[in-house]
This record gives structure tokens, C-alpha cells and sequence, in this order.
């Protein structure tokens, strides 16, 4: 598996940027919100704390 360092990034895909944020380590999990106004952050309090080595 390869190893991120947490941060966020931009990613490609099929010709698109795509905004990324890699909250620790482990198998990768794809979260996405729900359209415009509901950013990723709506996410961050529930997902952070079950990263493991995450903040």
C-alpha cells in the first residue's frame, strides 16, 4: 500500500483536478459531500477521531 503524507493535495482524474485531504493511515477511504455549499469539513468531526494516527 502506499503511504501519503496527511495534508491536503490535488489529485487528477480523468482530465479533472480534484481537491484531496489524507487524515492518517490505513486502507483509503472515499467520502464525497453532498454538491456546492456542503464542503468536507461538514465531515471532519465524525471521521478525524477513527483515522488511525490521525489527529
Amino acid at each position: 500500500m502506499v503511504q501519503l503524507e496527511n495534508g491536503p493535495r490535488k489529485v487528477g482524474v480523468d482530465g479533472y483536478r480534484l481537491h484531496c485531504e489524507v487524515v492518517g493511515a490505513g486502507a483509503p477511504l472515499l467520502v464525497v459531500h453532498g454538491g456546492m455549499g456542503y464542503g468536507h469539513q461538514g465531515f471532519r468531526p465524525w471521521l478525524d477521531p477513527s483515522a488511525p494516527g490521525g489527529p
